[in-house]
């Protein structure tokens, strides 16, 4: 079982996250992620959009993957999956990943 995490904007804000550096943000979601969870293995990239009647053989790591009725949203996907069996219920998670501004805008559409 992987634990997925999401930056999802208020419902009705018209607004979506962008901006200069990604690249950063991922650095420090990952860094701060295992640091608290040294054990687990992380996985990031694009996402596989894939028709689940014809084209299994299109993706290898399921946790990367989605339908393709989604393809329009162009989605990357930073989750995380441990090197062994989980014996405890997944709780909600809150990370520190610093100030927002060092790495995102809003962007309001």
């Amino acid at each position: 079982m992987s634990r997925y995490l999401a930056l999802v904007p208020a419902a009705g804000s018209g607004s979506r996250f962008g901006g200069p550096s990604p690249i950063l943000f991922k650095q420090r979601l990952i860094s701060s992620f295992l640091a608290r969870f040294p054990d687990w293995i992380p996985m990031e990239g694009k996402v596989t959009y894939y028709d689940p009647y014809r084209d299994y053989t299109k993706f290898r790591i399921p946790e990367m993957a989605k339908h393709f009725g989604y393809a329009y949203q162009k989605e990357v996907r930073v989750a995380f999956k441990p090197r062994s069996r989980v014996s405890t219920n997944l709780e909600p998670l809150f990370l520190s990943v610093g100030p927002m501004n060092d790495y995102a805008d809003l962007i309001s559409i």
